[in-house]
């Protein structure tokens, strides 16, 4: 569920150190790979932006939306595989975390 009210999109619309601001459209907060990828198909079904974010850490704002829906990955507890199977490519972990 993307959520567009004020106190949704104000938690997501600055970096940890409330430096830098973004313009969130609305945000979502995963709870399982199955919700994740499901954000995904609808932003790209939509022709819209997604911004995944942590805990907002970033030098020059690159957590922040740029009137993109933020996938909020804080909630996540476990690895996500972007691509599943053998060749799978890039992973998100709980708290929004990159690997490959």
């Amino acid at each position: 569920m993307v959520r567009t009210d004020g106190d949704a999109l104000a938690g997501v619309a600055r970096d940890f150190g409330r430096i830098v601001r973004g313009e969130p459209a609305g945000v979502a907060r995963p709870r399982s790979e199955q919700e994740v990828a499901g954000l995904v198909r609808a932003a790209g079904a939509a022709g819209g932006r997604l911004t995944v974010r942590g805990a907002g850490h970033s030098f020059g704002g690159q957590s922040l939306p740029a009137r993109s829906v933020v996938a909020d990955m804080s909630g996540l507890a476990g690895a996500c595989r972007l691509r599943p199977g053998p060749a799978a490519g890039a992973m998100i972990k709980g708290g929004g975390r990159h690997t490959t």
